[in-house]
């Protein structure tokens, strides 16, 4: 038990790394939706929806590449225990 105290502490760094860096992507998620749907009337006159629903989908999928990847952690942090 003694041995495994630093790799569960190496997991614990590790997952609040990448805690960080997915709250980062989701702030950045969000903020990209808030600035569509204040301009709204822009992009529905200038026809930019699918360009905006592409930057939206690019955002979620830099978001739940590190969601997967603290969900992984937390699975070895997990068994490690």
């Amino acid at each position: 038990m003694v041995v495994l105290f630093p790799v569960l502490g190496y997991f614990a760094a590790k997952l609040q790394t990448i805690q960080n860096e997915k709250m980062k992507m989701t702030d950045s998620r969000v903020q990209v939706v808030t600035e569509i749907m204040n301009i709204i009337r822009m992009v529905k006159l200038f026809g930019w929806e699918k360009k905006m629903d592409e930057k939206i989908a690019q955002k979620r999928e830099e978001e739940l590449y590190y969601q997967k990847k603290r969900l992984f952690l937390e699975i070895l942090n997990g068994m490690v225990k």
